[in-house]
This record gives structure tokens, C-alpha cells and sequence, in this order.
């Protein structure tokens, strides 16, 4: 604003002064060309900043594309079949001590709705499951629930079902998230005998102090479990390794 007040102050001066005496002419050509030039290196210091506040706007988008393909190429890596028996331990409900197979016979008792289906990308943990010669088992049709810690390990009840439909139950130890042992407490099956055919079964108490009685037994009749034959008990406690062992 300065310099166009100066520039009228002197316009004026050689319009009614140095015109009228031949040398305005010249003198206002003079500061009509530095007025130009003065305008000129005002317009383009504008567009200087102009270029540069859109060169820097350019490069942050650069940058936050660069940080958004960034996150996009971070992938959580895979869990460990370790970690994800642990995550799913720490989910499951607790069966309660003492319990026996009455108590989770029927897979609508109670009990048995305590049982979580196992997630198909975990049965790989439960190797007696996934091996050849427990193939027969249904791997979409898993289940299980823990019991109460014992010492460092943990405990869980298996539910296993055939392709027949017909179920298992296998009481199972832990340590470190890695399977020890197991145990097979509870199964039904044919048996053949001389008279006819009849029913294998094996049954379960598992006490307070885990103490594990498992009975095995031939029915002749299915529906009279008071004719038994062939009867066996055995009982088991669990070793310091997290092994079941005869006592």
C-alpha cells in the first residue's frame, strides 16, 4: 500500500509540475515500469508460497499413504496351538468334584451344557483325537469343559463323538499348555458273547482329591444294568508328571 501512495504523490508532482516543463514524460515512464516490476516480484513471491504450501500438502498425503500401506502389510502372526489351548482354557466352565458319569451321561443334563465345543484348528492339540487310530472320531463334533487346577496342571473332560453318533469321554492333564496324558473314563460298545450280543461299558467317579475310579463291564441285557459281568475297577491318581498311574 505504501508504494502505490508514493507512486500517486509522485504521478501527481510530474502531472501538474515537471509535465508542463517537458521532462514528465519521461519520469513517468519511468515509475510506471518500476511499478510493474515492483507488482511482478509481488505476484510471484505469492505464488512461491502458494507452490510451496501445495508441494508440502503433496508430501504429507505421501506420508500417510506410506504409513496406512504400513499398517496394512502388519499381520498378527499365527498363534501357537499352545496359545490357543490357553485362551480357551481360561474361557471353559468349571465341572464341579466329586462327578461321576450319571452326572454327564446325557449330553441335555446339566452338566453336559457346560461342555465348549472345540474349535476345529485346535483338535490337532488333543493328539489322541486327531491321530489315525482315533480317526473314526467326528473332529467337527468336539467338546470339552475343565475341572478344578490340580497342582500345575490342568484338567479338562473330553467329549468325543464317533461318526455313529455314539460318544467318549477321556479325562485329560496339561502342562505348560502341552498335552500329558489321558485317560479313557467313559465308553459304550457291542460286546458278543455266547448267548448273544450285549454292551461293553466303561464308567467313572472321580473324587475330591482326584482320585479316579473307572469301572469296566458286560451287560448281557442293555436295559439291565444290575446283571453285570465281568466287572473290573480300577483306580488312578495322577503323578507329579500329570500321568494317570494304577494306585
Amino acid at each position: 500500500m505504501k508504494i502505490k501512495q508514493m507512486l500517486r504523490i509522485f504521478a501527481i508532482i510530474i502531472t501538474h509540475i515537471l509535465l508542463p516543463l517537458g521532462i514528465g514524460y519521461m519520469l513517468l515512464l519511468g515509475i510506471y515500469m518500476t511499478y510493474n516490476a515492483f507488482k511482478d516480484i509481488e505476484d510471484l513471491a505469492n505464488r512461491s508460497d502458494v507452490n510451496d504450501l501445495d508441494t508440502l500438502k503433496v508430501q504429507e498425503k505421501q506420508i500417510e499413504a506410506s504409513d496406512n500401506a504400513d499398517d496394512k502389510k502388519f499381520v498378527e502372526p499365527a498363534k501357537s496351538l499352545e496359545e490357543q489351548f490357553d485362551g480357551l482354557y481360561k474361557s471353559l466352565n468349571v465341572l464341579p468334584l466329586p462327578i461321576s458319569l450319571s452326572q454327564v451321561e446325557y449330553y441335555d443334563s446339566e452338566l453336559s451344557k457346560l461342555f465348549t465345543k472345540i474349535p476345529k484348528t485346535l483338535i490337532p492339540a488333543f493328539k489322541f483325537i486327531y491321530d489315525d487310530e482315533h480317526d473314526s472320531y467326528d473332529k467337527d463334533n468336539v467338546w470339552v469343559a475343565k475341572m478344578s487346577g490340580y497342582r500345575s496342571l490342568k484338567i479338562v473332560i473330553i467329549r468325543a463323538y464317533f461318526q455313529s453318533g455314539q460318544d467318549v469321554l477321556f479325562l485329560c492333564t496339561f502342562l505348560n499348555n502341552a498335552v500329558v496324558d489321558y485317560l479313557t473314563i467313559y465308553s459304550v460298545g457291542d460286546w458278543e458273547y455266547d448267548g448273544g450280543f450285549g454292551v461293553a461299558e466303561t464308567s467313572f467317579l472321580i473324587k475330591n482329591n482326584y482320585e479316579i475310579l473307572v469301572k469296566r463291564a458286560h451287560y448281557p441285557n442293555p436295559a439291565d444294568r444290575e446283571n453285570e459281568l465281568d466287572v473290573r475297577q480300577d483306580i488312578y491318581i495322577i503323578n507329579d508328571d500329570g500321568k494317570f498311574v494304577k494306585k
